[in-house]
């Protein structure tokens, strides 16, 4: 096979060698061009317009656990001395326009747990600040007891809140 090709092409004259040449020659570069430079071209375009993206995400990634890491910080404390968790509460109620009547710290050998009695409070308010505590601060209902007021729709409530274990 090898020795019929070397006499084919030895057949050629020599201006018909030179075109074959440069014809092949032309045809590899072609095919390096469409299969091996364009391809890596337009993946370079693609990542250049990429780039900018990913690293504004990556910046915002960067925020969202710096976040995270505040987060965990001020739940650990929460849950770790009784002035975080009363501060946790004073600042959740005043955020919910709660008025807190009374707000005591209540004995217990295992946590940090609070006495809060409040005489005026919607039930939905009441119930829509308790789940922002625990969802967002770790801060649960140890026990409760509402009973209702005067006013349709309004309750007193005197609770224990504990941190989350």
């Amino acid at each position: 096979m090898k020795q019929l090709v070397i006499d084919r092409w030895q057949g050629f004259s020599q201006k018909e060698q030179v075109f074959l040449g440069v014809f092949g020659s032309m045809t590899l570069i072609f095919f390096l061009y469409a299969y091996a430079w364009l391809p890596t071209q337009q993946a370079s375009e693609m990542f250049a317009k990429e780039l900018p993206k990913k690293a504004a995400q990556l910046n915002l990634m960067k925020l969202q656990a710096a976040e995270i890491e505040s987060k965990r910080s001020q739940f650990h404390l929460t849950r770790t001395s009784k002035e975080g968790l009363k501060a946790s509460v004073e600042r959740s109620a005043k955020a919910q326009g709660i008025l807190l009547d009374q707000l005591t710290d209540q004995p217990d050998p295992v946590g940090h747990m609070l006495h809060v009695q409040i005489s005026t409070l919607s039930f939905d308010t009441w119930v829509k600040w308790i789940e922002g505590l625990q969802a967002n601060q770790g801060i649960r209902v140890i026990s409760c007891v509402i009973s209702p007021n005067v006013k349709v729709g309004e309750v007193k409530v005197d609770a224990v809140l504990g941190a989350q274990n």
